[in-house]
């Protein structure tokens, strides 16, 4: 499988409305809470998952599809030639923006062990019913519960 450029708002190499220029210097190249990398835009663009859109060009050339495991890195959470014969599966299927492990809640500052696990998991069970149920529920979980929690939270102020 070719390696293709993800198209995101969090290329902290480069500097970007997420990311304050150099800031893979400053260390881990996961994002954390209250990351010292993250720019106040980035802050607003990640809190409504908008730093996902510039994806959708990579869906339209046909790179990516709106479903499927994240897309594996190269370089981490350990080089290429570190992953198991297992894991580099990953490698061979079309990537997502949303998956398994996302709508599982294994997304930003989570275990990257969980996430290759539920990735494989929707590799070697995927179904056409298995991405309807990833859709759904990355709607429910990923907008209508934001929605109402935070509606919740305003009530009980």
């Amino acid at each position: 499988r070719r390696l293709f450029q993800r198209r995101n708002f969090d290329r902290a190499d480069h500097g970007s409305p997420t990311f304050a220029r150099n800031a893979e210097k400053l260390g881990t190249q996961v994002t954390v809470n209250n990351d010292m990398r993250v720019t106040r835009v980035g802050k607003v663009l990640r809190k409504f998952r908008l730093d996902e859109t510039p994806q959708l060009f990579n869906i339209l050339k046909g790179e990516m599809s709106f479903i499927g495991p994240r897309p594996p890195l190269t370089y981490h959470p350990w080089p290429y030639g570190e992953y198991t014969s297992e894991q580099k599966r990953m490698f061979e299927v079309r990537p997502g923006v949303t998956g398994w492990a996302q709508i599982n809640g294994y997304r930003g500052d989570t275990s990257i062990r969980r996430r290759i696990e539920c990735d494989l998991y929707y590799i070697e069970n995927w179904t056409l019913g298995l991405d309807i149920k990833i859709l759904f529920l990355t709607i429910f979980k990923g907008f209508i519960n934001e929605v109402i929690k935070r509606e919740i939270f305003n009530m009980l102020l």
